[in-house]
């Protein structure tokens, strides 16, 4: 699995939630995609300034509660509450990664983390 590239915008200050939708594609009709099988998969999410940055702006996993599966439907929710957000000072850059029941790594998704600075507080 390549991972996709997709860039978030996030409102400081505001509830935030995203959802991932993890597909591939049939091997007979190349038309149609299937959910990918969660089953037994963790999740992890960090945000830093830069790539190179050894300090975080915000770590999301399922164990931490801010990411959810849906094993059946393919599906990866990344959610933070206003609070959460407000706590977040930059924007940066993320990426998603799933870890299988076998400790298998894979990144589904990585990109630019654009936060808007709240001003009503």
């Amino acid at each position: 699995m390549i991972a996709g590239i997709y860039n978030i915008t996030c409102d400081q200050g505001s509830t935030f939630e995203r959802v991932f939708r993890v597909t591939y594609q049939d091997e007979v009709d190349p038309d149609l995609y299937h959910p990918y099988d969660f089953s037994g998969y963790t999740a992890r999410m960090q945000i830093r300034r830069d790539v190179a940055a050894t300090a975080t702006l915000a770590v999301l996993t399922t164990e931490n509660g801010r990411i959810s599966i849906d094993e059946e439907e393919g599906t990866v929710t990344i959610s933070l509450t206003a609070t959460q957000t407000a706590a977040i000072e930059r924007s940066g850059v993320y990426d998603i990664e799933i870890i299988a029941p076998d400790q298998t790594v894979q990144k589904i998704v990585r990109g630019n983390f654009e936060l808007n600075l709240e001003v009503t507080r």
